[in-house]
């Protein structure tokens, strides 16, 4: 389940100026922004504030139920029905880890207790948590959150983090919801990369010459850090310029050309149903950027397991809540089939 993978990464911070792509990226997006904006006011949704930062916890024995609980009540003392609760034996833990190493935790507290949020997630770890990358997805997850479209993010600290957790349990197999979903993810506002970008951007740690364009796919790879530790095409300027712009076979859909905040990782997997009322969210920002939409998009498309129903299904409601023609679908979806290469 895309809960038991709801953890959280960085990159490498960088002192550096902004560079050029970041001034397109921003023009870019204005008229995005305040599309937002107002869909965003008419909803009556609010930008959640930071997470509460907790020091001296980190490299903490959070196998230690007794030690986990102290955690959890600290960290939420503010909030409402977890404060009233002073026996921390009395939470209920689950251990719903991944495969990935890292150790994530559901905590309820006492069935009598109206609690807010109802249950939270707590996400350890112990060693994988460099700095610039627990920021990055700090701030995306805030982003996105602010949007409706990932859950709340409580509390933070060096190598854990804890997040509302309000998924009613299985997903609903409708591929609408899901296009829904990332049509949301992607009118969440670019800005908050701004800042990353230089950090992350390869030109300004001396591997290449070349500017990255802002759509490009490299972003992703960037984000977590991959060619930073493997450089491959980096350390040869052409290469890596050819590689990072998809050329011929790029898109051609307006939907899928544009540079959008990237979930990096869409799959059934990393969403959770929150009710009828409520709809999806999304979780695990490990990959989240800002880049071109069609890396979702294509990510998404090879889900559909080769059903050109789904296909449809996703790419229309996808189309829909953009506000563009879901007559198009079929052009989506061949930019969608190239975009797997």
């Amino acid at each position: 389940q895309g809960i038991d993978h709801n953890v959280c990464f960085r990159p490498i911070h960088m002192e550096a100026p902004i560079p050029d792509p970041a001034v397109l990226v921003r023009e870019a997006s204005n008229s995005l922004r305040q599309e937002i904006s107002a869909e965003s006011g008419a909803e009556g949704r609010h930008a959640p504030g930071p997470p509460a930062l907790l020091r001296g916890f980190s490299g903490a024995d959070l196998n230690n139920k007794v030690g986990l609980c102290d955690l959890i009540l600290r960290a939420l003392s503010s909030h409402t029905g977890w404060s009233s609760i002073t026996d921390a034996g009395a939470l209920q833990v689950k251990d719903v880890s991944g495969a990935s190493g890292n150790k994530t935790y559901k905590v309820t507290p006492p069935a009598e207790v109206q609690a807010s949020p109802p249950a939270v997630a707590l996400h350890e770890r112990p060693s994988d948590h460099d700095e610039g990358l627990m920021r990055r997805m700090s701030a995306a997850c805030n982003a996105l959150a602010g949007a409706g479209v990932a859950p709340e993010r409580l509390a933070e600290g060096g190598d854990w983090f804890i997040e509302a957790w309000d998924a009613l349990g299985e997903l609903p197999k409708d591929g609408a919801l899901w296009g829904e979903l990332l049509a949301r993810v992607h009118q969440v506002p670019i800005d908050w990369f701004e800042e990353f970008r230089a950090e992350l951007d390869p030109k300004n740690y001396g591997e290449v010459g070349g500017t990255t364009p802002p759509g490009s796919h490299a972003w992703i790879f960037f984000a977590r850090g991959i060619l930073r530790d493997h450089p491959g095409c980096l350390k040869e300027p052409d290469l890596f310029a050819e590689w990072a712009d998809p050329g011929p076979i790029g898109p051609v859909h307006p939907a899928a050309k544009r540079v959008v905040t990237l979930h990096g990782d869409f799959h059934p997997g990393n969403t959770v149903y929150l009710g009828p009322d409520r709809g999806m969210q999304c979780v695990d920002f490990e990959f989240t950027c800002v880049g071109g939409a069609i890396w979702d998009l294509s990510f998404a498309y090879a889900c559909c397991g080769g059903r050109l129903d789904r296909a449809k299904t996703f790419l229309t409601s996808y189309l829909t809540a953009l506000g563009q023609d879901p007559n198009s679908w079929m052009e989506l979806a061949l930019d969608a089939c190239l975009g797997m290469m």
